[in-house]
C-alpha cells in the first residue's frame, strides 16, 4: 500500500505544481507525468481519472466512486484491510465529504 499511497501523493504534487502555473504555457511535461503515475496506481488500484477544466485530475476507485485525489487534495490506504476489500481508505473530510 505504500506505493499506491506515494503514487497518490505524487499525481497531487503535480497537480498541485499544474495549478501554480496556472495553466500557461501548457505544462505538456506535467500531464505526461502524471499519466505515467496516474497509469501505474491503475494497475495497482484500479482507478477512474476525470480532467478537471484548471487541468488537474480528479482520481477515483474505479467501481466505489471512492475519491484518492482531488486537485492536490488526497486519501490514502490504510494498512487495515477489511473483509472482502482489497485496501480500506482513510481520508480527510475535504476530500471524502
Amino acid at each position: 500500500m505504500g506505493t499506491a499511497n506515494g503514487l497518490i501523493g505524487q499525481v497531487a504534487e503535480v497537480n498541485r505544481q499544474i495549478l501554480t502555473l496556472g495553466g500557461r504555457p501548457t505544462p505538456n511535461d506535467l500531464l505526461d507525468k502524471r499519466d505515467q503515475l496516474v497509469d501505474q496506481l491503475n494497475v495497482i488500484v484500479g482507478v477512474t481519472a476525470t480532467d478537471r477544466p484548471n487541468r488537474t485530475v480528479q482520481l477515483a476507485v474505479t467501481g466505489s466512486g471512492v475519491l484518492l485525489v482531488d486537485g492536490d487534495r488526497t486519501a490514502t490506504a490504510d494498512h487495515r484491510v477489511q473483509p472482502g476489500r482489497r485496501y480500506a481508505w482513510t481520508c480527510p473530510r475535504a476530500v471524502c465529504a
